[in-house]
């Protein structure tokens, strides 16, 4: 693949996530708006039956309140839902800003910098446009540490060379 190509697959996914969020956002405006006239029914309803029929004030208490909890928990799925293309969006954008040459939207490691290291400063492992920013795609603090394990730490063992060697492939 061209880098023609891999910039038009990332602008297409962009465009079809942020389609699917805008449909996402006016499914969640919905169920918003069913949950508040859920919620207000359920105390409409409550208060006006409960003089005349207690036994159907409960009944249609505990119905509605059931529509109202299930309604949650369909909005709480739809917002992770929301979330997660939020950051689909994100993450192809910023692959399109790599594929300009702009790394700067990924961390660039600098907090492992160590002036007496043998070869990381060397070698611009760590710090602004660094082997690390280049690599970096870790999403959580122990995996940016062990990519940076990785980097700063030299394997001697032939055997232990081609099994990351391997892991890397796979």
């Amino acid at each position: 693949m061209n880098n023609i190509t891999i910039n038009e697959l990332y602008q297409s996914r962009i465009k079809k996530f942020t389609e699917e969020l805008a449909k996402q956002k006016k499914n969640l405006t919905r169920i918003s708006i069913l949950r508040l006239v859920v919620f207000l029914l359920l105390i409409g309803a409550f208060f006006m039956l409960y003089p005349y029929s207690v036994l159907w004030a409960i009944v249609t208490f505990i119905v509605l309140f059931s529509s109202f909890i299930y309604l949650v928990k369909i909005y709480f799925r739809g917002n992770q839902h929301k979330d997660f293309l939020e950051k689909l969006i994100h993450l192809n954008n910023a692959e399109l800003s790599v594929l300009k040459g702009d790394f700067s939207v990924f961390e660039n490691g600098k907090e492992f910098i160590q002036s007496r290291h043998p070869f990381t400063s060397d070698l611009d492992i760590f710090g602004e446009n660094s082997i690390f920013q280049y690599l970096n795609r870790t999403v959580s603090p122990n995996g940016k540490e062990m990519l940076a394990f990785w980097l700063s730490n030299v394997h001697k063992n032939k055997t232990r060379i081609e099994e990351k060697q391997e892991a890397v492939k796979e």
